[in-house]
């Protein structure tokens, strides 16, 4: 159930970036990336730039995805040691 759960959120997260549907996508990026991994969000963030043709100057979504990446490693160990 928790693998079937991810995975809707990562398409519905998907359907919302691409239905401009943004605050929504915020959301359930956030959850996702606290509850199960930032990872998947990277390539999702490579193929809405390759989709919306955004390499021709800097993949804003992929640059920020990197940094939500690392931004959620960073602090998801400190908010487990504040939750115990």
């Amino acid at each position: 159930m928790r693998y079937i759960l991810a995975i809707l959120i990562f398409i519905t997260i998907t359907l919302s970036i691409m239905q401009s549907w943004l605050f929504l996508a915020l959301g359930l990026a956030i959850y996702s990336s606290f509850k199960y991994t930032a990872t998947p969000l990277i390539f999702l963030a490579v193929l809405l730039d390759a989709y919306y043709g955004a390499f021709h100057t800097f993949p804003v979504l992929t640059g920020v995805s990197i940094f939500w990446f690392v931004l959620v490693e960073y602090i998801s160990p400190r908010l487990m040691a504040l939750h115990t």
